[in-house]
């Protein structure tokens, strides 16, 4: 059985009971040591306003302190009696972007769980935390859509497969998650066959290794027909009724400003099921 870390962000009130409710029931499952962490936002100063009075500064950081504490509260309660070890963390950003304060703290982490906010909602203070823990921290970020679907994570999982770096190293950051589900599928898309034989499995050899690993899967195959590849994978995802996506993360940054691959951009926007992302 192993034991790993699980770094939890959690953010505003609207989504801190998702966020605890997924972390603690995967910790749940190892018995591994989950820190939740909520960070104080910064102040925001606008320019044509000119600097603010230290009333300012002590009233917003008491304001954020205290929803803190309520959150601290419902993790408290969401955890108590269980076997693995739980601890919170309230962190001040001061005038740090949030995802600085949290990086640290998610480099640390086997996993980390984190609430995604997707396009078309209220522009907040966490709306591209997560994108930036899964860009830059080196380790695979679980999010969670607003809208999830309701039910078990990590029973029924997916892996999207095209044999990339990002696919590779998705795959084996997902080796503890993997080994806990009931099923495991690895996924690739692609064109039909032209010379009219059947299409080779291009994930088979990976299934074989998660066998060695003693993770039973299937590999399977696609063909994605005039629908692009991120809605085939959506719509297989429906069909098997999976329950996670594991994905390789493609995209760069420049000064915080991410371009994502096609693929990865159309799930972030239309995912409702949690996907793993690692990059």
């Amino acid at each position: 059985m192993s034991r790993q870390t699980i770094f939890a962000h959690v953010p505003e009130e609207e989504r801190a009971q998702q966020v605890i409710s997924v972390a603690a029931a995967i910790a749940r499952r190892d018995h591994s040591h989950l820190i939740a962490g909520y960070a104080i936002p910064p102040v925001t100063v606008h320019p044509m306003v000119g600097e603010l009075p230290q009333v300012v500064y002590d009233g917003h950081f008491q304001m954020y302190s205290e929803r803190a504490a309520q959150m601290e509260a419902k993790f408290n309660d969401a955890t108590r009696g269980d076997a693995f070890v739980a601890e919170w963390r309230t962190l001040d950003s001061g005038a740090s972007p949030l995802a600085d304060v949290l990086m640290d703290h998610a480099r640390c982490a086997d996993l980390v769980v984190a609430a995604h906010y997707g396009p078309g909602g209220e522009k907040t203070a966490y709306n591209d935390v997560t994108e930036t823990l899964a860009m830059e921290s080196g380790r695979p970020v679980l999010m969670l859509p607003k809208h999830m679907i309701q039910g078990s994570v990590g029973e029924h999982i997916t892996v999207a497969w095209d044999g990339s770096r990002e696919s590779v190293r998705a795959v084996f950051d997902a080796v503890d998650l993997l080994k806990d589900a009931k099923s495991v599928r690895i996924l690739s898309v692609g064109d039909a066959p032209t010379d009219g034989k059947s299409p080779i499995l291009p994930a088979a050899e990976m299934a074989a290794t998660l066998a060695r690993r003693g993770i039973p899967c299937e590999a399977d195959f696609v063909i994605r027909g005039d629908v692009s590849v991120g809605d085939a994978i959506l719509g297989r995802v429906a069909d098997m009724g999976s329950d996670m996506l594991v994905m390789g993360f493609y995209g760069h940054s420049k000064l915080r400003e991410f371009v994502f691959g096609g693929v990865t951009r159309h799930i972030l926007n239309h995912m409702t099921i949690p996907v793993l992302m690692s990059r």
